[in-house]
């Protein structure tokens, strides 16, 4: 498993160490330490959690990726989106062997650029599934609003009656 020390985490989100540390006493990012000397170590997956609960770092994250070297790169993409990650990780594992390889940024963009025209299909679509179920709701409002009234006459013509 990845893991990534104070300074790592500090380069990659462009902050101090220092807050870094204090994200972690505050526990907003967990960390190991197994010794002082060593420091705090960071797994790939907390800081996928971190970064999925800071949008703003996030953000920051995917735009330092294309500088990055090739094996810090994993952990930043990862928290940005499950389809967008395994693309990206899938590219950076055949680049990996070469050990020294960096990121392509042109073809990075490219697929992202089509992972965002993938979502933003699918926001499309989610968009047309609400209007139809506020179709329905409207719908059933209404149905309950003249079973009120039907209730109502119902209830009227009853005192009347008596």
């Amino acid at each position: 498993m990845t893991t990534y020390n104070v300074k790592e985490i500090s380069e990659l989100l462009g902050t101090s160490k220092e807050t870094v540390r204090r994200w972690i006493r505050s526990g907003k990012l967990k960390a190991e330490q197994d010794s002082r000397k060593d420091g705090n170590s960071i797994s790939e997956l907390e800081l996928q959690k971190f970064l999925e609960k800071a949008p703003k770092y996030a953000a920051i994250a995917a735009g330092s990726i294309a500088s990055m070297p090739l094996m810090a790169i994993p952990a930043a993409v990862g928290s940005l989106s499950g389809l967008i990650s395994s693309m990206v990780l899938d590219y950076l594992d055949s680049e990996k062997k070469t050990n020294k390889a960096k990121v392509n940024p042109s073809e990075l963009v490219e697929h992202l650029s089509n992972e965002i025209k993938r979502q933003e299909i699918s926001v499309v679509k989610k968009k047309e599934a609400i209007l139809q179920l506020q179709k329905e709701i409207d719908s059933t409002e209404k149905q309950i609003s003249n079973l009120n009234k039907t209730i109502e006459l119902i209830q009227e013509k009853m005192r009347v009656d008596e």
